[in-house]
């Protein structure tokens, strides 16, 4: 599995049971760590929900900025990804 965007290296990903994409884990200082949290829930990009990692990988490798939004604890945010 390739990386799934620059903005992303660092963080482990894996499906959520409840849906999303769940951040397992973030490396120090790694590029994700400026962005994400560890238990961070990736709920959509680009205005679409996603529901598995294959899908955010499908929104992503078509280019561009990425808009990803996100769950943390009881909080949405949005977080911006630039273009590679």
């Amino acid at each position: 599995a390739g990386l799934v965007h620059p903005g992303l290296a660092g963080a482990t990903l894996a499906d959520a049971p409840d849906g999303g994409v769940l951040v397992k884990s973030v490396e120090a200082r790694s590029v994700a760590s400026q962005y994400f949290r560890t238990g961070d829930r990736i709920e959509g990009a680009n205005r679409q929900t996603i529901a598995t990692l294959k899908e955010l990988r499908d929104v992503a490798t078509r280019g561009g900025a990425l808009v990803l939004r996100v769950r943390r604890g009881n909080a949405v945010v949005l977080v911006p990804l630039r273009a590679p």
